[in-house]
């Protein structure tokens, strides 16, 4: 059995050219094709972070957010996003 390498996507290409980001992707816990240990605590760590620190944004957000238009909720968005960072910074 031959085990062909997952072909690049153009939106991945793209992001490891201009970006310089190459996306790794958690694998299921009975997967024919384990990832290596190494690779499986990196993967898990960094989600664990990435998962905290949107808990901890979403967490200041209201319950609604009420927009007219798509831009004043992405207005709003950035706003809340903004008051996190500044709340990290002088806590």
């Amino acid at each position: 059995m031959v085990i062909q390498p997952t072909p690049i996507t153009p939106l991945r290409m793209t992001w490891n050219k201009l970006f310089h980001i190459s996306l790794k992707v958690m694998r299921k816990k009975n997967s024919k094709r384990q990832d290596h240990p190494w690779n499986q605590y990196i993967k898990q760590h960094t989600r664990h972070y990435i998962e905290t620190v949107f808990s901890s944004i979403t967490c200041v957000f209201p319950k609604s957010i009420h927009a007219v238009t798509y831009e004043g909720f992405l207005l709003k968005l950035q706003a809340f996003i903004f008051a996190f960072t500044l709340q990290q910074a002088f806590i």
